[in-house]
């Protein structure tokens, strides 16, 4: 299951690349919400480390987030054809391929900013943050980058997930279901971002006739 992260990490790392022309690596935010823990959860108790993602939010709320990562697959029409010794052979191609995943947080799971937001006043000015304000984004001592709330998590954002595996589960029988968030750290912004799935309606059964 690791591995399976891992590989597609890597995949969608490679993808983002794509994406790097349109990244804003400070967003124009107010300061992290408060509420941020002063200490580190001691994650190591119920969870073990399992691998990274790198994707583009979907959509996101206070208990998770839907993820699009994008995998490399093999086309189906078998690539173009080229001559070469022997006569006529096929070319392998690859297409892109996205994927949205669903994922939960941890328990004291965080958001945080890769780099540090600008900071705007009511007529959007940039201003500078406090002494006070600088500490509080460093918050807890121990994590990446800086303070952010969940709310603060928007469609487009591009990030990279940290992932835990529940101790309860071994590493053989882990399915992506099974895994949760430790990080999401906020990269830049797509300026397109991917559309958020609609609910299908429900279907109305017709009444029988008497």
């Amino acid at each position: 299951m690791t591995h399976w992260v891992r590989k597609s990490a890597l995949v969608a790392c490679v993808a983002a690349g794509a994406w790097s022309f349109c990244l804003a690596a400070n967003d124009d935010k107010k300061p992290a919400a408060t509420g941020t823990p002063a200490k580190m959860p001691e994650w190591s108790k119920n969870y073990v480390s399992a691998g990274e993602l790198v994707g583009e939010i979907v959509q996101a709320d206070e208990n998770g987030i839907t993820l699009q990562v994008t995998e490399l697959a093999p086309n189906a029409s078998g690539g173009s054809k080229g001559k070469g010794k022997g006569g006529n052979r096929n070319r392998g191609g690859v297409k892109a391929k996205a994927t949205d995943l669903e994922l939960k947080y941890a328990d004291g799971g965080m958001v945080r900013w890769v780099t540090k937001p600008k900071k705007t006043d009511e007529n959007g000015k940039t201003i500078s943050y406090t002494p006070k304000e600088q500490e509080d984004m460093r918050k807890p001592v121990g994590a990446p980058g800086y303070a952010a709330a969940r709310e603060d998590l928007q469609a487009g954002h591009i990030v990279t997930v940290v992932l835990l595996r529940p101790k309860s589960i071994a590493a053989k029988d882990a399915q992506l279901t099974d895994l949760v968030i430790k990080y999401v750290k906020i990269q830049g912004t797509d300026p397109n971002p991917p559309a958020k799935k609609e609910a299908k309606p429900e279907k109305t059964k017709k009444k029988k006739k008497d």
